[in-house]
């Protein structure tokens, strides 16, 4: 006995809904993968910086302790001035 249902005709839907899911997946591993790229590129970038700013603190330090040894009175003087307008200030 033949069934009494109609044969269904969304199986071209279905698979047009395929294709797009697939196409909007693939556009979002492609979008991820660029941002990854582009976050991994300005980890590197900002781990050189890092770096290089490091040893312009280590350089500045290592000058700074060259002058309080080469004048230590005018580091004192230059010391005790700042710490007065310091504290001017605080008040």
């Amino acid at each position: 006995m033949p069934s009494s249902t109609p044969p269904r005709s969304d199986n071209g839907h279905a698979f047009s809904a395929e294709k797009t899911i697939g196409r909007v997946a693939e556009g979002a591993h492609h979008t991820i993968d660029r941002v990854a790229d582009q976050a991994k590129e300005a980890g590197q970038a900002l781990q050189e910086q890092a770096v290089h700013l490091r040893d312009v603190g280590t350089e500045l330090t290592q000058n700074l302790r060259g002058r309080v040894r080469d004048n230590p009175i005018t580091s004192l003087a230059v010391a005790a001035c700042v710490g007065m307008i310091v504290g001017k200030l605080r008040r």
